[in-house]
C-alpha cells in the first residue's frame, strides 16, 4: 500500500494560518503595541538632544561632568566624541570657552567617524573664533544636518590659550570616554590629536593620531 500524498496548502489557506498567528501575537500586550504603534525608541535617554538657544557638550551624555582649564597647543587638531542619537538633526553652532586669553583664533568643525572611533570625512568647517579674549567663543551660525551616530567635533588653534576642557585623571563622573582606558597607566582616552598646521580644516581626518587624556571641550547648539 502507498503512503498517502503529501497535502500542500493553498496560498490562501497560508494566508489564513499566517494572519491567524499574527492575530494571537497582536493579544500579547508586549509584541501587540510594537506592531500596531511606532517602533519603540532606540536612542538612549542619555543621549537625547534638546533643539534651541542651549548647547550641548563633547565627551558626556547629559550628565554633567567636572570641567578644568586645559592646556593647548598649535598645530594640533583636537577631535572630541559627540553622540547624535535622531536622525535628521540639524547643528546650528559650536563653541568653546577661553579660560586664559592668548592673541591668536581657533578653528572649529564637524567630522564624521569611521568604525574604530576615528574621526573620517569632514562634514563642515565652521570658520574661525579668536582667543585673544576670554569667554564663550561661539562659531557664526550655521545649518548642518547630521545623521544619526558618532561624530567628532574639532578645533585647531593659532596659538596656546588654555580653555574650559575634561580631564580623564580628575574623578569624573559625567565624562564619556569611548576609545577605553590603559590598564596599565589608567589612563582615560577623552579624545584624538594629530599634527596639522593651523589652516582651513582638511577634508579627511589625517592618520596617526594618538589619544588624549585631556582635551578641549567643545559645545553644540541644535537648530529648532
Amino acid at each position: 500500500m502507498q503512503p498517502p500524498l503529501p497535502v500542500y496548502d493553498s496560498q490562501e489557506e497560508r494566508i489564513r494560518r499566517l494572519e491567524a498567528r499574527v492575530g494571537r501575537l497582536l493579544q500579547d500586550s508586549r509584541i501587540g503595541a510594537s506592531l500596531t504603534g511606532p517602533l519603540p525608541e532606540a536612542a538612549s535617554s542619555m543621549s537625547l538632544r534638546h533643539a534651541g538657544n542651549d548647547y550641548h557638550l563633547s565627551n558626556t551624555l547629559n550628565v554633567r561632568p567636572t570641567l578644568v582649564p586645559t592646556a593647548t597647543a598649535p598645530n594640533l587638531l583636537y577631535a572630541v566624541p559627540f553622540y547624535i542619537p535622531n536622525i535628521g538633526s540639524i547643528a546650528s553652532r559650536i563653541a568653546i570657552e577661553v579660560t586664559t586669553l592668548q592673541s591668536g583664533n581657533a578653528r572649529l568643525g564637524i567630522y564624521d567617524s569611521d568604525r574604530n572611533l576615528y574621526p573620517s570625512r569632514l562634514l563642515l568647517d565652521a570658520g574661525v573664533v579668536s582667543t585673544s579674549s576670554t569667554g564663550v567663543k561661539a562659531s557664526s551660525v550655521f545649518r548642518q544636518g547630521l545623521t544619526r551616530g558618532l561624530k567628532w567635533l574639532a578645533v585647531v588653534y593659532s596659538a596656546s590659550p588654555t580653555v574650559r576642557g575634561i580631564m580623564a585623571s580628575t574623578p569624573n563622573v559625567g565624562g564619556w570616554n569611548p576609545l577605553g582606558v590603559n590598564l596599565g597607566t589608567w589612563a582615560y582616552y577623552m579624545g584624538w590629536q594629530v599634527a596639522h598646521s593651523y589652516a582651513a580644516l582638511p577634508a579627511v581626518y589625517p592618520a596617526g593620531g594618538s589619544k588624549n587624556v585631556q582635551i578641549s571641550t567643545l559645545m553644540l547648539r541644535f537648530a529648532v
